[in-house]
């Protein structure tokens, strides 16, 4: 079992009973996850619009909003792609059903054997690891080849542009970002956004637009950090992609 997927892993646990969150905690922390608790179906929502989360152990009857809803709310406003295993003490075939059908990955009846936690853990992590890296994002330049009207060699013109800029632009975001400078950070987003639209490439875990916004009312908090490194990433991923695409025979 590779239970190294675990290590650094962010897990949300979604249980109204304190003594439950106890346990699961204490089982997790001996892997070195990160852990965050919530005790009903709407604040596991509100989390994970939010914050980052890998995972999601989710209790399937809660006070306020059940796992069940919850998890129907975060398929359908939030992800597709993470992991929710629903808890639960029944074990009828018809909460069982519902929980699938909710979109939930798979349902561990209580009480479980530490083994049993893991092992679906482990599971789901990698088999999401594993989604998340072969989805490789990749550039496309069908858009600048309308602009440039299919001449290759206007179109190795502009690409040369793009290696010179990005680069600075990438630069000018990271010193915005370690010293947390709002305004410019917002307005190096701006000019970077259609550079990295016109290649068909964007972040992953938030929009331009979402981004910006959060910047404008809450500033740089831990969550906007994540989301400024994953723009970083976007942009050095166009720029390494170009490089080997079109300029390696030089």
């Amino acid at each position: 079992k590779n239970v190294d997927v675990l290590k650094g892993a962010r897990i949300l646990v979604a249980d109204d009973y304190p003594l439950n969150r106890i346990l699961i905690k204490t089982i997790l922390e001996k892997y070195e996850m990160q852990l965050s608790e919530v005790e009903n179906g709407e604040l596991a929502v509100a989390f994970t619009e939010s914050m980052p989360v890998d995972l999601i152990l989710m209790d399937a009857q809660m006070p306020v909003m059940s796992g069940i809803d919850a998890t129907r709310l975060i398929r359908k406003r939030i992800s597709n792609n993470i992991p929710i295993i629903g808890l639960s003490a029944s074990a009828l075939a018809n909460e069982v059903n519902e929980c699938l059908n909710a979109g939930m990955n798979e349902y561990i009846i209580k009480p479980y054997t530490e083994l049993e936690l893991i092992t679906s853990l482990v599971k789901w992590l990698e088999s999401s690891k594993h989604d998340h890296s072969s989805t490789e994002r990749t550039i496309d330049v069908s858009i600048l080849k309308d602009y440039v009207g299919n001449d290759e060699s206007l179109l190795i013109n502009v690409l040369e542009a793009y290696i010179s800029f990005l680069p600075q632009s990438l630069e000018r975001l990271k010193i915005a970002l370690s010293t947390s400078d709002v305004d410019a950070l917002r307005t190096e987003l701006h000019q970077l956004r259609p550079n990295l639209e016109n290649l068909k490439l964007s972040p992953t875990m938030c929009t331009f637009n979402d981004l910006s916004n959060r910047l404008k009312t809450i500033g740089v908090d831990e969550t906007s950090v994540l989301y400024l490194q994953d723009v970083i990433e976007t942009g050095e991923i166009a720029i390494h992609q170009i490089k080997d695409k079109y300029f390696k025979r030089e």
